[in-house]
């Protein structure tokens, strides 16, 4: 469907129901007379120039990619589990309401905005771009997209069920490794989890800032997970947290182990042998006596 622009197709009572496909365009679908705007179906759905106002979104399967445009969403946005949300350009602009995130929500190069964006258990809020408004976590936060920053303008509140995954491919921050940065408030509890990335291999005296948050950083991390081993050492700033990976030293005693093979100790007995011939030859009808060795 496509909807040029200076037009307006407004929805006057009844279901609009998008199933599939791409709404573009640069007109307006608007809903009225109590019309409601559904996303029957599993299918995928583009956004491409269209400006759409709703009230009460719910996308229950299949995915949304808001490519560029305007989706305007009132009241309460649900995006169930086993879906995506992708913000790839245009507006997603629910900052009169509450973004509820059970599948997945993904934060591209789109202006992003929500009242309170909750990312719930199984949820997962992910990418590079910028979400204006509070965050609350308690399912998953992966910024980056291998990796890079995500930013909240607003606060983040993570809680006890809550993770901040990490990806650790180099010292540079947004470039080699994740990090979230907040403008507002950090309140943390719940799992940070780390993983490396390429091939990079840290050593003790790198350190990772993680997140940052400029109003202030309250509570830590419980559990941090490492990757395999490194000891993790996370330091609670007041404006950000910092990370660090520390190789994990052989236990005391452990020198590692080798096979001292039969062709390995033959050649030591040779070499033995002639050392001592060397230093004291003794002869027998002509014949050098040397250390005997077996082939």
């Amino acid at each position: 469907m496509t909807i040029p622009a200076g037009q307006t197709f407004t929805q006057n009572g009844g279901a609009f129901d998008w199933t599939s496909g791409a709404l573009a365009g640069t007109g307006t679908l608007t809903m009225a007379g109590g019309a409601t705007f559904g996303l029957a179906g599993g299918g995928a759905r583009v956004l491409d120039g269209l400006t759409i106002n709703v009230t009460g979104l719910t996308l229950p399967a299949g995915s949304l990619t808001v490519q560029s445009g305007s989706l305007n969403a009132a009241g309460i946005t649900t995006v169930a589990p086993g879906t995506l949300l992708d913000v790839t350009g245009g507006t997603f602009n629910a900052a009169g309401g509450t973004a509820n995130i059970d599948g997945t929500f993904r934060a591209g190069a789109g202006a992003i905005s929500a009242g309170t964006m909750n990312v719930n258990a199984g949820g997962l809020l992910n990418g590079t771009g910028t979400v204006t408004g509070n965050v609350v976590n308690n399912g998953t936060v992966a910024p980056g997209s291998s990796p890079g920053i995500l930013t909240i303008v607003g606060n983040y509140t993570q809680g006890i069920g809550g993770t901040l995954t990490v990806e650790i491919g180099g010292v540079l921050p947004g470039v080699d490794y994740d990090r979230v940065d907040v403008t507002g408030t950090v309140n943390l509890a719940g799992t940070l989890d780390v993983s490396l990335v390429g091939s990079f291999v840290p050593v003790a005296s790198d350190v990772f800032r993680v997140l940052t948050g400029a109003g202030g950083v309250a509570g830590t991390f419980a559990p941090v997970n490492a990757p395999v081993g490194y000891t993790p050492g996370v330091n609670y700033l007041p404006l950000a947290v910092d990370l660090g990976l520390s190789p994990i030293a052989a236990a005391a005693g452990d020198t590692g182990s080798f096979v001292f093979t039969a062709e390995a100790q033959r050649n030591v007995l040779v070499g033995l042998d002639r050392a001592i011939d060397s230093f004291a030859p003794v002869s027998r009808n002509g014949k050098s006596l040397g250390l005997l060795y077996c082939e």
